[in-house]
């Protein structure tokens, strides 16, 4: 049987566009590449990605999910593609049919610095990165607004992402001018971290748009080392009346993995199900693992072989068919993970410097 390299992201999933380097990508885990002057976020690289899928071809774009999915992991493609199961006609869709789902990014204002993050989505980042690397040039940095690239009445799926969306002005602006429409979905991912100024606008934006989806980031309980200046008390406190506030969208947990937090993901799930257990049911859990080509994947640490997520039986009930099934990928991923020597002296070196930088510390944005 042929092999299936097929995915129906790059066509009917989410497009990423970063305003403030003016570049855009198929999907949240291909590159970026300038949008183009004429097409907008139909560029041609997106084109290519579409072509090598309807010809059952790996695109190079691919290879994050590539390495997760011959590990035998949760790759994103193996989450996000609807094609499983599904009988489609792969040449009647059309490579040129307009984006209507996006991941939009209007800066990379963030007051966090996450050990798997980088400068073009974290302006602490940033900052890190012209301290020591004065002379580094950042490509394609100007602006256009939304509404220059995209038909935005078009848009069915809209998710606002960052940095922190909530921190950037020009973004929470156009989410409170976007007329409300039953059939469009929002959503908007915020690392809950901050004070009741900040919080205060993201009950205005739930109140304009009730139906929105709050995904909410969280790779451990407590102050942890994947997420540097993470306020615990601040998250919990949000958290909680955000649970409370009720967003009919409802809230995920998304939760990014790394060498340093893969132990983590259980009590974050166990923390999630006692939720439940209570009566609180529009909440859910997504398992990111970091690209296993990075620094700071499961792949530059070693792993220990015998761990697996082992939920009891009275935690296994308040789990859906679709949770069991991530959660098995992932057990997966931790057995066929393959260390790399040269990843982890990489990733070593990089967690010298990163922990001398940040320091121990909290920062507190009201």
């Amino acid at each position: 049987m042929e092999e299936d390299n097929r995915c129906t992201v790059p066509f009917d999933g989410r497009s990423r566009i970063v305003l403030h380097t003016n570049s855009a990508s198929g999907c949240c885990k291909t590159p970026l590449y300038p949008i183009d002057h004429d097409t907008g976020v139909l560029t041609k690289e997106l084109i290519e990605l579409r072509t090598s899928i309807v010809n059952n071809e790996r695109s190079p774009q691919c290879i994050n999910c590539w390495k997760i999915d011959d590990e035998g992991g949760p790759s994103y493609r193996r989450r996000h593609s609807t094609h499983f199961g599904k009988l489609i006609d792969w040449n009647k869709l059309d490579i040129y049919q307009p984006v209507r789902n996006i991941e939009v990014l209007f800066s990379n204002k963030c007051q966090m610095m996450c050990v798997y993050c980088s400068s073009d989505i974290s302006s602490m980042w940033e900052n890190y990165d012209n301290k020591h690397n004065p002379i580094k040039i950042v490509a394609y940095k100007h602006t256009r607004k939304l509404e220059e690239i995209i038909d935005v009445s078009n848009l069915r799926v809209i998710l606002f992402s960052g940095g922190e969306p909530l921190l950037e002005p020009e973004c929470v602006d156009f989410i409170m001018k976007l007329p409300y429409e039953k059939t469009r979905e929002l959503s908007i991912v915020t690392n809950l971290s901050y004070g009741s100024n900040v919080f205060d606008t993201l009950k205005n934006i739930i109140h304009c748009h009730p139906s929105i989806f709050v995904v909410c980031s969280l790779d451990s309980l407590g102050e942890n080392l994947n997420r540097k200046y993470l306020n615990w008390d601040l998250w919990k406190k949000n958290f909680e009346e955000l649970i409370y506030i009720k967003p009919r969208g409802g809230i995920i947990i998304n939760i990014t993995v790394t060498i340093l937090n893969y132990k983590d993901v259980q009590g974050i799930i166990e923390y999630i199900l006692d939720l439940r257990k209570i009566g609180i049911s529009d909440l859910s859990f997504n398992i990111d693992p970091i690209e296993t080509g990075s620094r700071t994947s499961l792949a530059s640490g070693r792993l220990d072989s015998e761990y697996s997520i082992q939920l009891s039986d009275s935690n296994d009930k308040y789990l859906t068919k679709k949770e069991k099934a991530l959660i098995s990928s992932y057990n997966l991923l931790l057995r066929k993970v393959e260390y790399s020597d040269s990843l982890a002296e990489e990733t070593n070196r990089f967690l010298e410097n990163y922990l001398e930088y940040c320091g121990i510390g909290i920062l507190v944005v009201s």
